[in-house]
């Protein structure tokens, strides 16, 4: 309708130039389509952005599990060599006080006892938590894939949707522009 109302007015208006008039028309449709086309790309430009930034803090996240858990691992050794140690030593007080060559309290031996088994109940639950954290992490692994999945999905929909609104608007100005040659053809030929 608008077309039809501008090439109306350029016809009943001998005076003006059709060719400006349509180049106006057309710079005004253009102005018209190509802010809501910065928008969208403004708004999937922000979507990559906020994927990426999200991205990141998932990355160092998984940075800071993976370091927890070798801390983890590491305190879990170092329990599990200690308690190889009480052990070894326990043996060897129990080898010696059955050989009773040896004048060990009954008191220090008891001690050792008590130390070889807090150290294994610590070891348990270092083991304990080492598995614990290592599914805490598993989870929170597959988590952000699917959360980065998701977010790339939309980001893939978001951009193939403009790719095919930018295509429309295209074809649409080509037609524009082949309808207005033809009409300066014909207005140039009256």
């Amino acid at each position: 309708e608008e077309k039809m109302q501008a090439l109306q007015s350029v016809m009943s208006a001998p005076d003006t130039q059709p060719e400006k008039a349509g180049e106006q028309q057309q710079q005004q449709e253009e102005s018209g389509t190509g802010s809501h086309d910065a928008a969208d790309f403004e708004a999937v430009k922000h979507d990559l952005f906020l994927a990426n930034e999200a991205k990141r803090i998932a990355s160092n996240r998984l940075e800071d599990m993976r370091q927890e858990l070798e801390a983890t691992q590491r305190r879990c050794e170092q329990s599990a060599a200690e308690l190889r140690l009480l052990r070894e030593k326990n043996e060897s007080m129990e080898g010696q006080l059955s050989s009773r060559e040896s004048g060990v309290p009954a008191s220090e031996v008891e001690e050792l006892r008590d130390r070889l088994r807090n150290a294994i109940e610590e070891r348990n639950v270092l083991q304990h938590t080492l598995e614990w954290k290592e599914v805490q992490w598993k989870s929170k692994m597959e988590h952000l894939e699917l959360e980065h999945a998701e977010l790339k999905r939309r980001q893939e929909a978001e951009v193939a949707q403009i790719k095919k609104q930018l295509d429309d608007t295209v074809l649409e100005f080509k037609r524009k522009l082949d309808a207005a040659e033809q009409e300066k053809a014909v207005l140039a030929r009256a």
